[in-house]
Formats: C-alpha cells, structure tokens, sequence
C-alpha cells in the first residue's frame, strides 16, 4: 500500500506561479469602454383566437402576391398550344371550333394574370414589424 505523507508533497509549486497560469499583456487604457442597456421589452397579451385571424391575413396576403404565377404558366401553355398544334376533328367538333376554344381560354387566363399580377401589386405588403403593429392594436 502506497502511503503519502506531507513530506512527500511537493510544495515548491505556487498555484498562482507564472508557470500555470499566463500573465496577461500590457493593456493599453487610453481608450473607455462604454456599455449600454438596451433591456426594455414590450410584452403583447393577445388572445390565441385573435393570432390565428392576422395570421390567416397575412398568409392570405402571401397568397394573393403568388397567384399570378400560377396564371402565368398556364396562360404560356395556351399560347404554346396556339401556336405549335395542328387541331383536327375530334369529338365531333371541327378543328376550327377546337382552335377557337384554345383562343377563348387563353384571353380569359390571360385577363385572370393580368387581373392576379393588379391585385399583387395592390395587396397589403405584410412586414415581421406590420404583424407587430397588428398584434398591437386594441381589440376591434
């Protein structure tokens, strides 16, 4: 059994010798230090009822910016269609009542994208900061 006494402790090393722990380098002082507090919140009570009805606004709003998009892709695929097929007597109407049903839907998607890229353009541009301010507005 190996036993230790005080006179085997090694007691030469000081715990705060420059040994263990560094010295840190001359600090240059001719500067301040300014430390701010920026901790004031503003706390919003709100009801949950009241978070899913400006929620369900804003996605909405998102919606609404979108839609042309989808009007857009179809109103391009008329015209594609317009212009490369060759239409044919088929289900018993002619080729050229085919033709003017790809003519009649292509001006209506093209009148539902114009009226979607208006309607994205007028909509409400919803902000992290507008949702704040939503959020706190006294009930209406």
């Amino acid at each position: 059994m190996n036993t230790m006494n005080k006179s085997n402790i090694d007691t030469s090393s000081d715990i705060n010798s420059t040994k263990l722990i560094p010295q840190p380098a001359a600090i240059s002082t001719d500067r301040e230090d300014n430390f701010y507090h920026n901790t004031k919140q503003d706390i919003i009570i709100i009801t949950q009822d009241r978070i899913k009805i400006i929620l369900t606004e804003y996605i909405a709003q998102i919606e609404k910016k979108k839609e042309w998009i989808s009007w857009i892709g179809t109103a391009i695929t008329l015209l594609i269609v317009l212009v490369t097929t060759d239409t044919k007597n088929i289900f018993g109407l002619s080729a050229s009542v085919w033709t003017a049903v790809f003519i009649i839907s292509f001006l209506v998607v093209l009148f539902c994208t114009l009226k979607a890229i208006f309607v994205a353009f007028k909509s409400k541009t919803y902000t992290i900061d507008s949702i704040i301010r939503e959020m706190k507005k006294p009930n209406q």
